[in-house]
This record gives C-alpha cells, sequence and structure tokens, in this order.
C-alpha cells in the first residue's frame, strides 16, 4: 500500500503517520487498499481542486480517498457529488 498526499506542506511524512494510526484506530483495514490518497480541504485552492478531479477520475475500488479538515460536509458533497461515502472520524 502507498500513501499520496495532496498538499502544499512540508511535513507530509508526520501527518501520514497519524492519518494512518487514525483510520487503523477506527478499524479500517489498510490491506484492502494499494493506495491511501489523503486530501485535505484547506490549502491552496489549486491543490485542492487537482485532488478532487483525481477524486473524480479515479473510483477505483482498491483506493481509499480520505478527506481531512473539512469544514462543510453539504459543501463537499455539492462539488464531489454523491461519490462519497459517509464515514467521520
Amino acid at each position: 500500500m502507498s500513501i499520496i498526499l495532496c498538499n502544499c506542506s512540508t511535513e507530509e511524512k508526520e501527518y501520514a503517520e497519524t492519518v494512518v494510526t487514525t483510520l487503523k484506530k477506527n478499524d479500517v483495514n489498510l490491506t484492502e487498499y494499494s493506495h491511501v490518497v489523503v486530501i485535505p480541504n484547506v490549502g491552496c485552492g489549486g491543490c485542492i481542486s487537482e485532488a478532487e478531479h483525481f477524486f473524480r477520475e479515479n473510483k477505483a475500488q482498491d483506493i481509499l480517498f480520505v478527506f481531512t479538515k473539512i469544514s462543510s460536509e453539504k459543501s463537499l458533497r455539492l462539488r464531489l457529488g454523491n461519490m462519497i461515502n459517509q464515514k467521520t472520524f
């Protein structure tokens, strides 16, 4: 499994470890996925737009997309449609 972070931060490794730890604590079986893509919902607009576009174009069952720092689930659903399965940690 590989982890892909979509952000402009230099603290990527620590952030990735935090996300993986949180997923494991919430009984997410990471072995079911070939990739975990972490998309923070804050940061530069270009990064977020590109990451959301990648999500819309890559709906493979073996890719887990994790959206973090979401200020409004309703806004996220309006942008991405009903393609997301909601599970809040």
